[in-house]
């Protein structure tokens, strides 16, 4: 991490690097962490602090439904806990919508359970676009990538380089 002697306060915007295990999420997000200052705040993976704590793991759906609410809520305390601290950008390894992918109820069902909906999670993030990988870049092949504007479906593309 870069040093800063900036004492401005920050308009922050909040930013989630999404997409399948292996990926790369964590990986860049480590670069981002040893590239920029402290007002580049990144965040670790939630689903990571709760399985490496010994968060039980298990097939049956109430496993499931109740490991997806435990990632949620800690996702969203250490978002919370993140913007205190006066950042510019907090970066985001996966988010509070990423549960709905695991959900075994679908992503209405999901939202219900935590008492909000897609519309107030999504509005949690600075999401003008984003981008999710299919393939791994280290794989060689076709790079495939979505270009999706969340708030404007309508701009949703498929790149191929």
């Amino acid at each position: 991490m870069r040093t800063c002697d900036c004492n401005e306060r920050h308009d922050r915007r909040r930013i989630v690097l999404t997409g399948g295990p292996g990926a790369g999420k964590t990986a860049v997000l480590e670069l981002i962490r040893q590239s920029f200052c402290a007002h580049v705040k990144v965040l670790p993976e939630s689903a990571g602090i709760i399985f490496g704590g010994g968060f039980p793991r298990g097939e049956a759906i109430e496993f499931r439904e109740s490991a997806q609410r435990a990632i949620f809520y800690v996702q969203r305390e250490l978002e919370n806990m993140a913007d205190t601290e006066n950042p510019a950008i907090v970066l985001c390894d996966r988010g509070t919508v990423d549960g709905a992918a695991y959900w075994p109820g679908g992503v209405g069902e999901f939202f219900s359970s935590l008492g909000t909906d897609l519309d107030k999670q999504i509005g949690r993030y600075h999401t003008t676009q984003s981008f999710i990988f299919e393939r791994r870049p280290w794989m060689g092949g076709t790079i495939v990538a979505i270009l999706c504007g969340l708030r404007q479906p309508s701009r949703r593309r498929q790149l191929t380089r």
